[in-house]
């Protein structure tokens, strides 16, 4: 699968914007080509022996950040969608919760 040609608005427009700072943390600071680069490999290991995940619901639970966003954008570069999960967060911890 050629994770770098589909058809999505977000990724298109992200494709022309490469070098610039897309997220930002106290610690690092991360590109629009570091996204894509890494979107597009969560995108092969989601997909593996198809071409396609056909809207798919896919679950994950990943604190806010970069990784939360490239995991996001894995998913619907494979054709997937993601499951809806809020974060609580109790006394010994964060658990997430699917809506």
């Amino acid at each position: 699968m050629n994770t770098q040609n589909v058809n999505l608005p977000l990724i298109n427009l992200a494709l022309g914007h490469k070098h610039r700072i897309a997220i930002a943390t106290n610690e690092q600071k991360y590109t629009y080509a570091d996204l894509l680069h890494t979107s597009s490999q969560i995108a092969t290991n989601l997909l593996q022996d198809v071409a396609d995940l056909q809207v798919q619901r896919i679950a994950f639970i990943i604190p806010s950040g970069f990784e939360y966003v490239a995991t996001l954008w894995g998913i619907w570069r494979a054709g997937g969608s993601n499951v809806l999960r809020k974060m609580l967060s109790d006394r010994f911890g964060i658990k997430g919760e699917f809506c």
